[in-house]
């Protein structure tokens, strides 16, 4: 929800729902039941938007304490715990996490949360060992790209709007052929395309591994069967032998040092008559993005999640208010 004010909110619930576990008796000034399925939510959208929200020493502190606490008897941590850790930290990224199941799955309101943030972290991983390779990796900006989306897949998207792309009804292309989603990313338009031209096989293929699990598991979840996802470089293609009737690549030859490049390596695997989409980020739609990012590189705010939030911590304070609004 781009909203600042929404966020703010959002971020003093969760501390909320922390402090009222500080007494240690667990016991909420609720419902239970309605407090184990507000944390749950909650803890969906911050895994979902990245756990970007800042937090304060003392939310950190009980955090650790958490932790340690799960650490020495996973299977008989509290509910409300768990809840409310997961609307700070990724389940699933804690080494006993499979530990963890037995007490969220007695929980109705914890089952959704179980499956999200463990049993989809281990879905993913195990993915991840399988994906088929179509090319080797250039190194430089190709290695600095995939690094990024390892680390965060994105979108993290969960379903697929009800209505056809009017883009793809406009060309009146051939219910047969071969497709080629070059940079895939995490497959939603690889997903879309694959459930509307059902008759078509298409190649979806990306740099980032982690990019490419999330869009193998939701083409699962979609029951897509004419997509195979493969990891590889646009640069690389060239080298292989297929040639295709459509290629999408949206949001990805601007990524590159040198973008021409990244084109003429398409055009010279699209067929004869074939047709090609492509997407490029416009200057005058990132002109906040390249001031934001301007102010980031001048105060050297590092690359990292804690780097993000502090520079979340100090935006109001460093960019225009109107520029603030329109990047939150």
């Amino acid at each position: 929800v781009p909203d600042m004010a929404f966020e703010k909110r959002v971020i003093d619930l969760r501390a909320a729902l922390l402090g009222a576990l500080a007494g240690g008796s667990g016991t909420a000034p609720w419902n239970r039941d309605d407090f184990l399925r507000l944390a749950g939510a909650l803890a969906r959208y911050a895994c979902i938007t990245e756990y970007i929200f800042d937090a304060t020493d003392e939310e950190t502190a009980r955090l650790d304490v958490m932790r340690q606490s799960f650490e020495k008897s996973p299977d008989s941590a509290r509910a409300e715990d768990l809840a409310v850790f997961a609307c700070y930290e990724l389940l699933g990224d804690l080494p006993f996490a499979p530990q963890l199941l037995a007490v969220c799955d007695s929980v109705p309101a914890l089952c959704p949360l179980a499956d999200l943030q463990i049993r989809e972290r281990a879905r993913l991983a195990e993915i991840a060992k399988s994906i088929p390779v179509f090319t080797s990796l250039d190194k430089g900006v190709s290695a600095q790209v995939r690094r990024q989306y390892e680390t965060f897949p994105y979108p993290r998207w969960s379903y697929l709007p009800p209505f056809v792309n009017a883009d793809i009804q406009e060309r009146d292309l051939s219910p047969q052929g071969r497709w080629l989603v070059a940079g895939c990313g995490t497959g939603y338009e690889a997903a879309l395309a694959g459930l509307m031209m059902p008759g078509v096989n298409i190649d979806a293929m990306d740099l980032s591994r982690a990019s490419l699990s999330y869009a193998i598991a939701r083409a699962q979840d979609l029951g897509l069967q004419n997509i195979t996802f493969a990891q590889g470089d646009i640069l690389r293609l060239a080298d292989r032998d297929d040639r295709y009737d459509y290629i999408l690549s949206a949001g990805v030859l601007h990524h590159m040092s040198d973008l021409l490049a990244g084109w003429k390596v398409l055009r010279s695997i699209l067929k004869p008559k074939g047709l090609m989409r492509i997407a490029l980020y416009s200057e005058y739609g990132r002109q906040d993005i390249v001031a934001a990012r301007a102010v980031i590189k001048e105060k050297g705010f590092a690359a990292t999640r804690k780097g993000m939030k502090d520079f979340r911590r100090q935006m109001s304070a460093l960019l225009p208010a109107d520029v603030c609004e329109r990047l939150c």
